[in-house]
């Protein structure tokens, strides 16, 4: 199984600072991780036996960083997780083991194993995944998510950031109409940390739990404001996506950002 998979932590130079709370973290609730751990960046590595830095000279945006640094990976299945997930309960081999075994058996492109959105169609006979449906908004996405890593490198275009990526590849993945399937529940419980370059202070409440202290000198917190109008934001968000049918939603988001959408 440890050939199957690897996993893959896609970060940048710029983000050196949350490398030790994020391994710090994944090395506490996942001790005995039996798949090898690589460390996406540009020139720099983490200073840990257990994880290999993958290295890319271009550091202009995500997507081509992306592309290089899974190019070095020769295992089938990659887990791609970003560096500010912060896990916070334990990892289950064994429930790790059996997704990847549920794609072995069912020819499966990608298992998302963060329910964000949760899976639209149950899949027969598998009552611990779904399909992600086809239009489906964040079909794909950079949460957690177990990959075939050559459908990963398919979905991804040179130039693109993680937000273009996100958008474009959930259309992209439309060539894989029954592969994208995600978690009914959780398989990776994690904190996402970082939002528009600063830290999240739910965040930072929860690593202080686990008497881990970033260095806040290097990159800010948020406001107590900021807080606030993050999740009225994000409120607002679930509140438009459950009552404006998607194709409402595609009108706005070309209105606010017309020729966004790269195929």
């Amino acid at each position: 199984m440890d050939k199957l998979l690897s996993i893959y932590v896609s970060s940048f130079d710029d983000y050196a600072d949350i490398w030790k709370p994020f391994f710090t973290r994944f090395f506490k609730y996942w001790p005995d991780c039996p798949y090898p751990v690589h460390l996406g960046a540009v020139r720099k590595s983490y200073d840990d036996a257990r994880v290999q830095a993958l290295h890319s000279e271009d550091h202009k945006n995500w997507s081509s960083r992306a592309l290089t640094h899974l190019q070095q990976l020769d295992s089938k299945y990659v887990l791609m997780m970003l560096e500010d997930y912060m896990l916070d309960r334990v990892v289950e081999n064994g429930e790790i083991e059996k997704i990847v075994t549920l794609m072995e058996i069912y020819d499966l492109h990608a298992v998302r194993l963060y329910p964000e959105p949760r899976p639209a169609i149950a899949m027969p006979g598998v009552p611990t995944l779904g399909f992600q449906g086809l239009g489906q908004l964040n079909r794909t996405s950079t949460h957690a998510t177990i990959w075939r890593r050559q459908s990963l490198i398919e979905l991804i275009r040179p130039g693109e950031s993680l937000w273009e990526f996100e958008i474009n590849a959930s259309i992209r993945s439309n060539r894989f109409p029954g592969g994208i399937c995600g978690c009914w529940k959780p398989a990776l419980h994690y904190v996402m940390a970082i939002g528009k370059g600063r830290w999240f202070r739910r965040a930072l409440r929860s690593l202080a739990r686990d008497d881990i202290h970033p260095d806040l000198s290097v990159r800010r917190v948020q406001t107590h404001g900021e807080e606030f109008f993050a999740c009225m934001e994000s409120i607002a968000g679930a509140v438009v996506r459950a009552f404006l049918p998607l194709r409402g939603r595609q009108r706005l988001q070309k209105k606010i950002n017309p020729g966004a959408y790269r195929h």
